[in-house]
């Protein structure tokens, strides 16, 4: 299965993002409209870059369930209140599963995206995490997960 990388402009994100070996790769801004207007096939397994800064940040995080909230709203009143997302990625010795995605920009992508397409993973990047490191651990999660697909 193919996969692709969105990251979010101007942050550590896109620093990994810009560094790992895959082809398609997509650079949001981090607006309401510009997620909310973006469309990806169905037919790819998406990976979501994000910056985190909450306290927890030894590791990179992958994200496991995002909700149908955006600053306290609503997201789409007709979807589900949350979705299991990362399914398909177990964490490496750099990573972790987590369950804080918030409910700002890194949670409204991802609930836009896994509401249509369930070959969606997360993964908040703590914005002083080593670069090489990261991209190091973030390789070795999508060989395992292409190799196991």
């Amino acid at each position: 299965m193919e996969i692709c990388v969105i990251a979010f402009k101007n942050n550590i994100s896109e620093r990994i993002a810009k560094l790992l070996p895959i082809k398609n790769k997509y650079y949001l801004p981090s607006t309401e409209s510009e997620i909310r207007n973006f469309q990806i096939s169905n037919n790819v397994f998406v990976l979501g870059l994000g910056q985190y800064s909450g306290k927890d940040n030894d590791k990179l995080r992958i994200e496991t369930i995002c909700k149908n909230k955006f600053r306290n709203k609503l997201i789409d009143e007709n979807r589900k209140s949350e979705y299991l997302i990362s399914t398909q990625i177990n964490p490496g010795v750099e990573s972790k599963n987590a369950c804080g995605i918030g409910n700002s920009y890194c949670n409204l992508l991802s609930y836009l995206i896994a509401s249509k397409n369930q070959n969606y993973a997360f993964i908040h990047i703590p914005k002083n995490f080593d670069i090489e490191t990261a991209v190091r651990e973030i390789k070795i999660l999508c060989q395992r997960f292409l190799h196991d697909s």
